[in-house]
């Protein structure tokens, strides 16, 4: 009797827990199923709420868009606007500008050849002053060594006759020379053929001496202090006494 009431236990024990584990199967299965409905429906409202939030971005994407044209467009009829007015301002500033500076100009210039114009009398004046001292000095020169040559020769002569008397000789009578002033000598040369102004005509060699490469006559106005046309009959002069050679223009030393 104690087996078969342990049996029974045992099969009723069994049943129990096999009606326990199908409920709990069954219980897992409802929550199985419930889950994956839950998860389906999120799923779903995901794709919703994708699908809203995309239009929604694209929405929001193409009034930027418009705003981002519409500002762009509005920033660039400004720029050019501001562009316009700028270039217009620069160029009355330019041509404002360009006339000053022209003006400014045109005054210095006046002014450079006015100062030019009272430095090239003052250079010319001082340059006649200092001809005419050197000639007057020449001169000067010429007549004080004319004269003491004239005094050399009374007081020879006075000797001469001294010496003769006292040797028992009678002096020799010489004609008196005439002594010519400088301008005087200087017209006679001119008039001999084949002379030139030594003074000048030395000059002129110096200088083409000092110029192998050649030198033109008017190069040597300047530093000569001559005109240049004195300057051209004393070269010629110089070049018929075969002084100095001429290739085309240019005067060159022997």
């Amino acid at each position: 009797m104690g087996i078969a009431n342990d049996v029974k236990n045992l099969g009723a024990d069994i049943v129990t827990s096999y009606n326990a584990r199908v409920k709990t199967m069954g219980t897992l299965v409802k929550e199985t199923q419930n889950l994956a409905r839950d998860t389906h429906i999120m799923l779903d409202g995901f794709n919703l709420e994708r699908k809203e939030m995309s239009a929604r971005q694209a929405r929001d994407l193409d009034k930027f868009m418009a705003d981002l044209t519409k500002n762009v467009g509005g920033m660039i009829k400004g720029f050019s606007a501001e562009h316009k007015a700028m270039a217009a301002s620069l160029k009355a500033s330019l041509k404002e500008n360009t006339r000053e500076i022209e003006t400014y100009v045109k005054s210095k210039l006046r002014e450079f050849s006015a100062a030019h114009a009272e430095m090239s009398a003052e250079l010319k004046k001082d340059l006649a002053q200092y001809v005419a001292n050197i000639v007057n000095g020449t001169g000067e020169l010429l007549t004080k060594f004319y004269g003491e040559r004239e005094i050399l020769g009374t007081h020879w002569q006075a000797m001469a006759a001294v010496m003769a008397r006292k040797r028992g000789r009678m002096p020799i009578s010489r004609a008196r020379k005439k002594v010519f002033s400088e301008k005087e000598l200087v017209e006679k040369m001119e008039k001999i053929p084949g002379t030139v102004n030594m003074a000048l005509s030395a000059r002129v060699l110096e200088f083409l001496s000092q110029h192998p490469e050649g030198a033109l006559v008017s190069a040597m106005e300047g530093p000569l202090g001559a005109s240049r046309i004195k300057l051209g009959l004393e070269a010629k002069k110089l070049l018929d006494n075969s002084r100095v050679r001429k290739e085309n223009n240019l005067y060159f030393p022997l």
